[in-house]
């Protein structure tokens, strides 16, 4: 890995340069490959259009939470 990258069939990929030096995990699915850090997704690669995406976690707000 490379300055918070990861190389996927000779294509260097962003994952995060917060991660630089740290060990991910790729799971291939589909086509595209999911990017893990512990047990958390924080990535997902698809070099058939040549994208890579940050995925988002959020929790869902409702009536009855504060929002702080």
């Amino acid at each position: 890995m490379d300055e918070g990258q990861v190389k996927i069939r000779g294509h260097k990929w962003k994952v995060s340069k917060a991660l630089s030096g740290e060990w991910v995990h790729l799971v291939a699915m589909e086509g595209r490959y999911l990017v893990f850090y512990c047990s958390t997704l924080i990535r997902e690669i698809d070099p058939g259009i040549q994208c890579s995406t940050i995925v988002e976690h959020w929790i869902p707000s409702t009536d009855h939470q504060t929002n702080l």
